[in-house]
């Protein structure tokens, strides 16, 4: 029998996150992961942004995540011995209509988005972009995650340690008693599911109203005139790899084919 303090599962971006701050304080932990090709945390962009593009505000507790988002995933590098993180990245907005310049020309002038956004620009941005574009903004502070580089590292890791079961968790083999969950061979203390939109089949929590969507990114060759420097959004992200002029598209989101 296993014993631990904490059984995970499921090792996406939460997954990973919740293990780093459990070692790092030194507390035990077992995960249990299918480790399928298709997660959400390994197909998407990663693209993290600090304003609400929609309502142009500060997204949700952006300057204190702001604080923390870069030291951590710096930690992780160094334990992983890999680079993922791609931080300070500017993000290019094009303004397409007279109605949308006056919104940002408020935020700005209101100082609701600072630091991120101090000005914009009244002239079209040099790239494909649609030819109703009237202006544009340079969002300061955003980025985007190489996430499934950092899962399949962090799964090889906890997979030499032997901390790292690969399969699909059945949630009617969970045993509770007052103190203890025990599952297969695991004894732990509690057991935290990070398990992302297999939430929603998660007979526990069956009652959360969730409903799931999905989404497909393009990997694209671009024209020569959109910098490696930048992120673009005009309607869907648009960001660099490490190979010349070749960017990652999206994502879509579809509501009812959810294969």
């Amino acid at each position: 029998m296993k014993d631990t303090e904490n059984l995970i599962v499921g090792l996406g971006i939460a997954g990973l996150n919740l293990c780093h701050q459990l070692e790092k304080a030194g507390r035990s932990f077992v995960v249990i992961d299918n480790c399928p090709s298709n997660s959400a945390s390994l197909i998407a962009g990663g693209v993290y942004n600090p304003i609400g593009l929609k309502r142009k505000i500060k997204s949700w507790n952006i300057d204190q995540l702001t604080e923390v988002l870069a030291p951590t995933y710096r930690e992780i590098e160094e334990l992983l011995g890999i680079r993922f993180l791609n931080d300070d990245l500017p993000i290019l907005k094009p303004i397409s209509s007279a109605q949308e310049l006056t919104e940002w020309t408020s935020a700005i002038s209101e100082d609701r988005i600072a630091p991120y956004v101090t000005e914009l620009s009244c002239e079209m941005p040099n790239g494909p972009f649609q030819p109703n574009v009237v202006g544009s903004v340079i969002i300061r502070h955003g980025g985007f995650l190489n996430m499934s580089d950092a899962i399949h590292s962090y799964r090889q890791r906890l997979m030499h340690k032997g901390l790292l079961w690969k399969h699909s968790f059945q949630h009617f083999d969970l045993v509770e008693d007052r103190e203890k969950v025990v599952y297969n061979d695991i004894s732990a203390d509690r057991i935290i599911f990070c398990d992302g939109r297999y939430i929603a089949s998660n007979p526990f929590f069956s009652w959360i109203p969730m409903k799931p969507t999905k989404g497909q990114m393009l990997t694209v060759r671009v024209t020569p005139f959109l910098s490696p420097e930048r992120i673009y959004n005009q309607q869907f992200y648009m960001f660099p790899t490490s190979e010349k002029d070749v960017f990652r598209l999206g994502a879509t989101y579809d509501w009812n084919d959810l294969n």
